[in-house]
């Protein structure tokens, strides 16, 4: 039975939903009902809930089963908003994740810090993103990136270099890797950690569910560290949601910058509340001490 948290929670996902093109959003709603239950959720007392549960047709519900068992046997864990596995700390942002789709050895991580950054980084950018990203791994931390290019590929590749654990938060569906080259890494990724996705396999990519992803990087993150960022463009929305998330944010000051972008990006983080960081014990060493606190692992075929 869902507490006021609970309720609190079906509303900011109603919100959500209703923000998302009509057929999609009976589709992740379906599934949700499937999983979790319809009298659990049917409990809560929301409008937008309560006008949408007629629609869903059991016709509807016995496709969504089908589509459901397509992922028996291929190690895709599918958590609800509802799931007590679901993480705490995603389940409280703004708009949470109705799913998620999470294929590999542990999730959610301990004390998961994310690393990210522009695609074009300078080479000083991306070296600086795998030092931060080894000494992190190295202390226990797991580095949470996107997969993309540039710094959050660099950061994965350090922290799996240094015997860490890493996640992957996707723009597409767990079974299909973006950008393509990252094949390789992201079944690295996926043996170390996971890789973490909210899209099904039927809906579309598009330009919006990378910056819709950022909000769950930094919501399964303690804290977030960018490396490097241009002025505009998709790490300035990064940051603006782990701010908006109540996230400590830090951005690497890189000294001398290799770019005038580089170094107007950092200017523009740090105008927006960002903390500057010159070595990785900034991240970690100020009031909060990731390093005393376990999140614990969660193995993604467990209970």
């Amino acid at each position: 039975m869902l507490n006021d948290a609970g309720t609190s929670d079906v509303r900011l996902a109603a919100s959500d939903l209703a923000r998302r093109p009509e057929g999609e959003a009976v589709a992740l709603l379906e599934t949700a009902l499937d999983l979790a239950g319809t009298p659990q959720i049917a409990r809560a007392d929301d409008p937008l809930l309560r006008t949408m549960l007629p629609t869903l047709h059991p016709e509807r519900l016995e496709a969504t089963r089908r589509y459901l068992a397509s992922f028996r046997g291929a190690q895709c864990r599918i958590l609800t908003l509802w799931d007590r596995d679901y993480p705490e700390r995603l389940r409280r942002i703004p708009g949470p994740p109705l799913l998620l789709y999470v294929r590999g050895a542990v999730f959610p991580g301990q004390t998961p810090v994310a690393i990210v950054g522009t695609r074009q980084s300078s080479r000083h950018g991306l070296t600086l993103a795998g030092v931060f990203a080894t000494s992190l791994a190295r202390l226990g931390i797991t580095v949470i990136g996107g997969l993309a290019r540039g710094v959050d590929s660099a950061a994965h590749e350090a922290a799996l270099e240094a015997g860490g654990t890493s996640l992957a938060v996707l723009a597409g569906h767990v079974d299909r890797i973006y950008p393509p080259e990252n094949l390789a890494l992201a079944k690295r990724v996926e043996a170390s950690g996971a890789l973490v996705s909210e899209v099904t396999r039927l809906a579309q990519v598009h330009k919006g569910r990378f910056v819709e992803r950022n909000r769950i990087t930094s919501g399964l993150s303690e804290r977030v560290l960018i490396a490097e960022s241009r002025r505009s463009g998709g790490t300035m929305q990064q940051a603006r949601f782990s701010l908006a998330q109540g996230r400590p944010t830090f951005v690497i000051d890189q000294g001398e910058f290799e770019t005038a972008e580089a170094r107007a990006g950092f200017r523009a983080l740090v105008a927006m509340g960002a903390v500057a960081v010159r070595d990785p014990d900034g991240v970690v060493a100020d009031r909060l001490d990731l390093r005393a606190v376990s999140l614990g692992n969660t193995p993604v075929g467990g209970s």
